[in-house]
């Protein structure tokens, strides 16, 4: 386990690789003295066809609208992230472009993430799903618990979603429960395949 304490600036991708879980202070969720400050246009961290991997207690400030919070994919199997508090710095609220949680699935079917007890603040979408392959370049079964996603609350950004799939998002197994989906232009959105 790798804990990060105290507050990081990065413009490059911070790639977690399998069995190495990232790990917050106690107290720092929600602490923005603690975390990371992104300033890249990709995603602050990444997890690319990692299985077995916990991302837990940490603050990811994104503050270039093109980028995202947490990346995941790649044939990526048995994911945890939770607790963790990801949000677009508030002066690019309007113009922001990325996800909060972005599911890619790139090679490979990905699955068996779950995402819990967390928040994606500011994002064009809260959590974006994305295939490219509907039978083989997939993500499955993921499992959203109690997760806080909430757009542009001062005038919502047109196409914006709270949860989207694309239509090469295989989905099965994936469920939304509890937790608070808020100015968004679209709460769900399943393109269907």
């Amino acid at each position: 386990t790798v804990h990060a304490n105290g507050a990081y600036v990065t413009t490059d991708t911070i790639v977690n690789k399998s069995g190495v879980n990232l790990e917050g202070p106690a107290g720092g969720f929600g602490n923005p003295e603690f975390g990371i400050d992104y300033t890249g246009s990709g995603s602050a961290i990444k997890l690319s066809g990692n299985s077995d991997v916990t991302v837990s207690k940490l603050n990811v400030r994104v503050n270039n609208p093109a980028g995202s919070g947490i990346e995941v994919g790649n044939t990526s199997v048995r994911n945890v992230l939770e607790r963790v508090y990801l949000q677009v710095k508030s002066t690019e609220f309007g113009s922001a472009t990325g996800a909060g949680f972005l599911l890619y699935a790139g090679t490979g079917v990905s699955m068996g993430l779950a995402i819990r007890d967390s928040y994606a603040i500011g994002f064009k979408y809260g959590v974006k799903m994305v295939g490219t392959n509907l039978a083989n370049h997939t993500w499955t079964t993921v499992d959203m618990t109690n997760l806080w996603l909430v757009g542009r609350s001062a005038g919502i950004v047109a196409g914006s979603a709270g949860v989207y799939m694309d239509a090469n998002t295989n989905g099965v197994g994936t469920y939304l429960r509890g937790g608070t989906i808020e100015s968004f232009a679209v709460g769900i959105q399943h393109i269907n395949g």
